[in-house]
This record gives C-alpha cells, sequence and structure tokens, in this order.
C-alpha cells in the first residue's frame, strides 16, 4: 500500500568542480576500472590495469559531519553516499562524476539509519538504485526500501513494514542485495544477533507493474556471503555443504567448507566447485569474466590466505592455488584480478597463478576499494568534471558544493520502461514482462546475447519457452526483451523485418464444457521411467505436497511466485505430455502469491504427476 513519502529531497545546483591549469580529467578507455577510497586525505583514485589515471576529493555533503559508506553505479558514472549531518540526521546523496555535482541530495527523518546494502544496489543498467532505511525500536520496530531514479536522483517508489504482506520482523535494517529486471531483493537483518549463514530476505516487484500495488514476496537471495553476476544472476558463495565433511567450528558464526554456485533465482542446487574440510571459506568473488573464483580461507587458527578455483571445476577434480598470506584483499576484473598485500601495494594479473601479478599502484594504509567494474558492463564514465586539458592523470580539487535544503514532496512515478522511438519501424510489441513466451518454432535457431544486441551467450531453438523478465529496449531497430531460459538469462529480439522471432506461449485451452469432459483416458500415454499415471482430463486432482510450482510448459520454465498447496483441489485441463521421464498436466485451481502470507489468484499451469517414487498429485 502506497502513502505519501515522507522523505526530505533537497534540492542541488550543478555545482562543478574547479580544475586546476594543468589537469586532465579525461579517462583512458578500459574495459574495467577499481575506485579506491583513501580516508586518510579523503580521496577517490581511478586505476586500471595501467596504473592511476584520476583522484580527486570524495564529494561531501553540506552540513556532513561524519562520512558513514558509498556506492558507484556500475557504469561508474553515478556516485550514491550517505554521510551523518549536523541536523542531527543521516544524508543520501546522488552525485554525477562528468558533470561535478549532486543532481538530488535526500535527509532520512529524525533517528533513522541508512543502509547502503550489498554491492549490487543498482539496476544492471545502472538506471536505479535501492536504499534500505531503519528506525523504531524493538517494541515498534519500522523499515523501508526507497527506489530512485540515478539520472535525476528522484524517489520514485518505496515499500515498508506496513505493507500488508510485509514480514512481522523483529527490529532489522533492510540491506538490498541484488535488483534483477523485475524485483528489489533485500535482506531483513535483525539487530544485536550474530552471524548467520543466511537473513530473511524479500523480493519487492517493482518494474513493469504499478507502483500503487506493490507486491512483496520471499526471495531466494537469502545467503549472507554472496556476489551476483548482475547480467546473468550466476551467483557465487561460501556455504556449509552437509554432502562433505563440515568445517571446524569457529566461534558462534557458521563455518563454511564448500565454495559453489547457482542461480538462485531458479530456485536451483548449489553446485559445488571446492571443499575443505580442514578451512572455513568466504568472500567468494568472481574473476575472469566468470571463468574464475577467488575465495579466502581460514583454519582455526586464524590463518587466512586467499585462493583460486575454476569456476567449471568440481571437489577433487579442480585447479586450486593458494596465494602467499602477504596477499590480504583479492577482487575479481573481468580479465584477471587484483590483489592487495600487506605492504599495500595493488597488483594486477589476467593469469590465474597470482606470481604473474604486477604492481599497479601504492595503496594508504587505510584505504578499501569501492568499486570494481561489474563482469559484463561497461565502464561509461570518460571524463571527471568536464575538462578538456593535457595531463593524463588527472588532480582534481573541486570547490565544495553549496547545497540548499528545502523539503518537497517527491512524485511517485513508476512506469515500465518504454523503447525510444527510434523503433517506431519495428513489427508491434506481442510480449511483455511476465508473459509466458517461446522462440517461434519455425525459427531454426535465435541468439540469446548478454545485452541487447550483445556477444552472444548461447542459442536458443525453435519451439524452446522462457520467461520474459525485462525490457523492452530498442537497439539497432529492434525490440529486445531480457529472458530467462531455464537459468540462463539474457536479451532477444522480438522481430525484425523479416518476421517475429519469438511469441507469446498459449498453454492448450482447457476441454469443452458439458459432458465431455475426459478426453484423455490413464492409459493413453507411455512414459518411460514415470510413475503410473493416475488422472484424466476433465477430472479433479488434489494436490499432495506443498508449494507445487506450475510451469509454462511440460518441463518449461516455472511461473514466478505461484504454488499450488497441499490439499488444494484442481482440475486437470490438458495432458498427458512425457518429459524428462516425468507424466505431465496442465491442470487450473487456486495457487498461493509468493510465499508468506495467504494471498491467492486463480492460476494454471503443468505440474507433473509425480517423480521420484512420489505422487504430486492424486486422482
Amino acid at each position: 500500500m502506497m502513502k505519501h513519502l515522507r522523505l526530505l529531497l533537497i534540492v542541488a545546483g550543478l555545482c562543478l568542480l574547479a580544475l586546476p591549469a594543468n589537469a586532465q580529467p579525461f579517462l583512458p578507455a578500459s574495459t574495467w576500472y577499481a575506485v579506491v577510497y583513501q580516508p586518510e586525505n579523503d580521496t577517490l583514485r581511478w586505476i586500471n590495469a595501467q596504473g592511476e589515471q584520476a583522484t580527486m576529493p570524495r564529494p561531501q555533503l553540506t552540513g556532513e559531519t561524519q562520512f558513514l559508506d558509498l556506492r558507484i553505479s556500475p557504469d561508474g558514472r553515478a556516485l550514491v553516499i550517505a554521510s551523518q549531518l549536523n541536523t542531527g540526521v543521516v544524508g543520501l546523496g546522488i552525485y554525477h562524476f562528468a558533470t561535478s555535482s549532486f543532481v538530488a541530495t535526500h535527509s532520512a527523518q529524525v533517528g533513522e539509519s541508512v543502509n547502503l546494502g550489498g554491492e549490487n544496489i543498482f539496476t544492471a543498467n545502472s538506471q536505479y538504485f535501492a536504499v534500505g532505511f531503519a528506525s523504531g525500536d524493538f517494541a515498534n520496530p519500522a523499515w523501508r526500501v526507497i527506489l530512485f531514479e540515478s539520472q535525476t536522483g528522484s524517489a520514485t517508489a518505496f515499500i515498508d513494514h506496513t505493507h500488508p504482506a510485509a514480514p512481522q520482523a523483529q527490529l532489522s535494517t533492510p540491506a538490498v542485495q541484488y535488483i534483477d529486471g523485475t524485483y528489489v531483493h533485500f535482506q531483513l537483518i535483525p539487530q544485536a544477533v550474530g552471524g548467520s549463514e543466511t537473513w530473511p530476505t524479500y523480493a519487492w516487484r517493482i518494474f513493469g507493474f504499478d507502483a500503487a500495488m506493490p507486491l512483496i514476496s520471499e526471495s531466494p537471495y537469502t545467503r549472507a556471503d554472496v556476489q551476483v553476476q548482475l547480467l546473468t544472476g550466476s551467483t557465487v558463495m561460501s556455504y556449509a555443504d552437509t554432502n562433505f565433511p563440515l568445517a571446524p567450528q569457529m566461534g558462534p558464526a557458521p563455518t563454511m567448507n564448500a565454495i559453489g554456485w547457482g542461480v538462485l533465482a531458479n530456485e536451483a542446487p548449489i553446485t559445488p566447485i571446492h571443499v575443505d574440510a580442514s578451512r572455513t571459506h568466504l568472500q567468494a568473488r568472481w574473476a575472469h569474466g566468470g571463468e574464475w573464483v577467488l575465495f579466502l580461507s581460514d583454519d582455526v587458527q586464524g590463518n587466512r590466505y586467499w585462493n583460486a578455483v575454476l569456476a567449471n571445476g568440481t571437489p577433487g577434480n579442480n585447479s586450486h592455488i593458494p596465494f602467499d598470506p602477504q596477499f590480504t584483499q583479492a577482487y575479481g576484473t573481468s580479465d584477471g584480478y587484483l590483489l592487495v598485500n600487506n605492504a599495500n601495494t595493488l597488483f594486477y594479473t589476467n593469469g590465474f597463478a597470482p606470481n604473474t601479478a604486477q604492481a599497479i599502484a601504492q595503496l594508504s594504509a587505510n584505504s578499501r576499494v569501492v568499486y570494481v567494474t561489474p563482469l559484463g558492463i561497461s565502464f561509461m564514465l570518460e571524463q571527471i568534471g568536464g575538462g578538456n586539458l593535457a595531463n593524463p592523470v588527472a588532480q582534481i580539487t573541486p570547490v565544495p558544493p553549496i547545497v540548499q535544503v528545502t523539503p518537497v514532496p517527491p512524485v511517485i512515478i513508476v512506469t515500465a520502461t518504454t523503447a525510444p522511438v527510434d523503433c517506431t519501424l519495428a513489427p508491434p510489441i506481442r510480449v511483455g514482462i511476465g508473459v509466458a513466451s517461446r522462440v517461434v518454432p519455425a525459427m531454426g535457431s535465435l541468439n540469446l546475447r548478454q545485452t541487447p544486441n550483445g556477444a552472444i551467450i548461447t542459442t536458443l531453438a525453435g519451439g524452446d519457452t522462457f520467461n520474459v523478465i525485462g525490457g523492452a529496449i530498442c537497439d539497432s531497430g529492434l525490440y529486445w526483451w531480457q529472458v530467462d531460459r531455464n537459468g540462463t538469462i539474457g536479451w532477444v529480439a522480438e522481430a525484425g523485418s523479416d518476421g517475429y522471432y519469438i511469441e507469446p506461449y498459449t498453454p492448450p485451452p482447457p476441454p469443452p464444457a458439458g459432458g465431455g469432459g475426459q478426453l484423455v483416458p490413464p492409459a493413453a500415454v507411455f512414459c518411460e521411467n514415470a510413475l503410473p499415471t493416475r488422472l484424466a482430463v476433465g477430472e479433479s486432482a488434489t494436490v499432495l505436497r506443498d508449494s507445487l510450482r506450475p510451469h509454462n510448459a511440460p518441463n518449461g520454465e516455472a511461473f514466478p511466485q505461484r504454488f499450488f498447496m497441499e490439499g488444494t483441489q484442481v482440475m486437470v485441463i490438458g495432458g498427458p505430455e512425457c518429459y524428462g521421464g516425468q507424466v505431465w498436466y496442465l491442470i487450473s485451481g487456486e495457487a498461493k502469491i509468493g510465499r508468506i502470507g495467504n494471498r491467492t489468484e486463480a492460476a494454471q499451469g503443468w505440474v507433473s504427476e509425480g517423480a521420484n517414487g512420489s505422487y504430486n498429485l492424486a486422482p
């Protein structure tokens, strides 16, 4: 339920940074940049494989008394900063490096804390970001998550603890973990508790839907120690794998004996790639374009060192390199990784082994890497502050921006992204976010790409089904949609001058009414290795287990946030079909929406009658 956002918008003029006469704020083109925050002199430093390319003092909010935290957008253009102000509240500023200006600043409510969340608080295209706020006490906990637009800095929508489906959580701080094409995923981390392998996590449906009717449901991004690839959703993590011996307990925090990865949005099992029961693992990170994984390991004596393994390996069959303990920090890049040693030297290598690393910068003792260009994302910041002089290493000294604090009621508007007008000659759009779709069967193949008109990930075959989760985006005169095909996420074009490539997928229609319901008797299908079928089209059935998920096709994609619960009476309206050693039927009935709350609505989809010796449905 939406209500007026009690958020003070602080209108900021464009306060450009002053540039010394010998400065050159242009950044050389590079596939990645690292940004280092140096607190000793409150400075940001831009570093790539060739070394330091630019520095500038950290932008400050007017009235700032204590800097708290910052995040940089995936494309490197925007900065979000949180600081304590002399008014007693926390300020939040949105700053653009290219213009050296705050485009907007906001202040939290009195007594409210601000949590900038994990590293993925922005959408992959850097257009939006979300921030968590918490207040109240253990008797009256309060929280909210606000979505902001990066270009203008305006608050566009929010959800809070008063939503009818909001969890009744103890005093907790919302921490945004990941934003995909539909949902903002945030953890509610209880205050005054120890460590945990997982936290309660929720998905706020916002993109492509009416902001006045927000939906909140449980999210699969519950793990505390993960790194998500923005474009694909592939998640690498440390975790406790009970299929292997567990690591020794180290205090109250959980111990992790394994490193693995998975696409959590599909609720697929985690694939282990490295296991070591003698140590506990943490801080798993993608490297070298997702082909390698870096992680820190620790024995019961507190002896730590970083490691590298192959992402496509398996326990006992993987290339594993433990690093020299002198390396205290590690960060993945699109073509290798970065290391920081105990002498505060920053190294870079595009080789698997760290002995190929070359020193590229000397850091201060308290420096920390606050940004590395995410895998698959292009670094788009070309210059800092708009100057045009001759020195390739910029040392920029800004004039402190003047920001007037003025409360302004925000306009809360969220609409689905519309494509630019240069696609007006493209065939009309026929699919949309949430629409079950497929590759046109007559198509021999269709490329699935990392970005609209970008690099090819894989090839889809005619008839392949998928869920549409993002878009539309116009590129090269075509409409592009982000889709999820069995956990592989990418972009496909909808149509071109030669016709449509994808189309909405309509399941088989229900049987005709009035006496002709039993269209297919149980004996009409043979499915090798499947349980004997007991159902018939036109008859009712009972769901035998909780959270039975409907799919858009036999053995196809599961519809998001739809669950047939144990005991539900459903109608069998289509099938049977044999796929994957299971018999599938199209059913219709009341399905639960999300994993929390009691909201239901009519739904239909394909479900397996049974598998692994157990039936999901009974006549």
